[in-house]
């Protein structure tokens, strides 16, 4: 069973899943490197942080759980350089993840247009200097 999430809740059923570690696989998604951080934020209000996340599937690997890597949604702009899939796929070298999965961009759905205005809304606002 594999478990996803972008939330570091996760964390409170890593015992269960230590229990049943053969059969469970811990993946939480990571949507951006930490330099981006802040403009994931946006599209991705519900979420736990980028670092947080981070931290989490770092613990879930020293705790001797499966885990691997979701890459997902890479969006153009925020993590689509040679720069940032290196540093992903660095921190997946970390964890030792079993496997790595990447999509681009998911078009189902509202998300992608949701996206769209995430990023103009906070563009709009960077630009009249509230976000530094």
């Amino acid at each position: 069973m594999k478990i996803l999430t972008k939330n570091t809740a996760v964390r409170q059923d890593f015992d269960l899943s230590l229990r049943y570690r053969e059969r469970v696989s811990v993946g939480i998604s990571i949507t951006t490197p930490l330099g981006k951080a802040g403009t994931i934020a946006a599209v991705e209000p519900n979420a736990s942080p980028i670092q947080e996340r981070m931290a989490a599937i770092q613990e879930a690997h020293q705790l001797g759980l499966r885990t691997y890597a979701m890459f997902c949604p890479l969006l153009p702009g925020i993590a689509d350089s040679r720069e940032a899939i290196a540093e992903l796929i660095e921190f997946a070298l970390e964890c030792a993840v079993e496997e790595v999965f990447v999509e681009p961009v998911n078009a189902r759905g509202p998300g992608l247009r949701r996206t769209q205005e995430a990023l103009s809304a906070q563009s709009a606002i960077s630009r009249r200097g509230r976000i530094t």
